[in-house]
């Protein structure tokens, strides 16, 4: 039988891995990401375990997690990178 590979691409998921990884530093609050962009872990997970039966090959949850990656997927890459940038200023820490 052959292999199969699901790209899973959550966007912003409740868990510990913002303040883990220190994008999101200890005692702060992650407010400044819209609520909506947020998913629940649980969801996430039901939502691979689905891909996965149904031998999806991308899942990317959520309506604004979609545009949000065609938008990215289309622009030059030269936007991206200086989005990205703004997005990210004063987050990392490494």
């Amino acid at each position: 039988a052959g292999v199969n590979v699901l790209l899973v691409c959550p966007g912003l998921t409740v868990s510990d891995f913002h303040k883990r990884s220190s994008w999101i530093e200890a005692g702060k609050d992650d407010s400044a990401y819209p609520k909506m962009l947020w998913k629940d872990s649980d969801e996430v997970a039901k939502m691979v375990v689905k891909s996965i039966k149904n031998r999806r090959s991308v899942l990317i949850p959520g309506i604004l997690n979609k545009v949000i990656a065609f938008t990215s997927s289309s622009l030059p890459g030269n936007w991206t990178k200086k989005i990205t940038a703004v997005v990210a200023k004063g987050r990392r820490t490494r």
